[in-house]
């Protein structure tokens, strides 16, 4: 039978604890800072920014900037592709596209793509993939030209 910790020792293992905890809380708060910091940067800046899905081409994530160029609501814009509103690619064309990027990581290139209204729109597109824990994803910045 193991014996039991003196009350020295007990009272060592709660002051490790709690510096364990106050370490944890730290790292917790740093990480909700950066994720408050990136989430400005993506929600705040002029470019529209979609987080897009590969596999089916939809968006996951996207600010309002992206949804307004394009003159959709917010709603709207989450059930489309970018087939729906890309005016140079085919449906295939885009697909294998997405997989380029998936392949090489990035790239940057400028498209033209379809309004809710018709209107055609000059976008230069940069593309970047985001590797997390679920799937790779791709991050677009639409930036519209004027």
């Amino acid at each position: 039978m193991p014996e039991k910790p003196t009350l020295e020792e007990l009272e060592q293992q709660v002051q490790e604890l709690k510096r364990e905890l106050e370490n944890f809380k730290q790292h917790e708060q740093a990480l909700e800072e950066a994720e408050s910091y990136y989430r400005a940067f993506f929600e705040y800046g002029t470019d529209g920014a979609v987080v897009l899905d590969p596999e089916t081409a939809r968006p996951i994530d996207f600010n309002d900037q992206v949804y307004r160029q394009l003159g959709y609501s917010r709603k709207e814009f989450a059930r489309l592709r970018v087939s729906d509103f890309e005016a140079v690619e085919t449906a295939e064309e885009t697909q294998a596209h997405i997989r380029k990027i998936l392949s090489e990581g990035y790239d940057d290139f400028e498209t033209r793509q379809h309004t809710k209204q018709g209107e055609i729109r000059h976008i230069h597109v940069t593309a970047q993939v985001i590797d997390n824990c679920r799937a790779p994803s791709l991050l677009l910045r639409l930036a519209r030209y004027h």
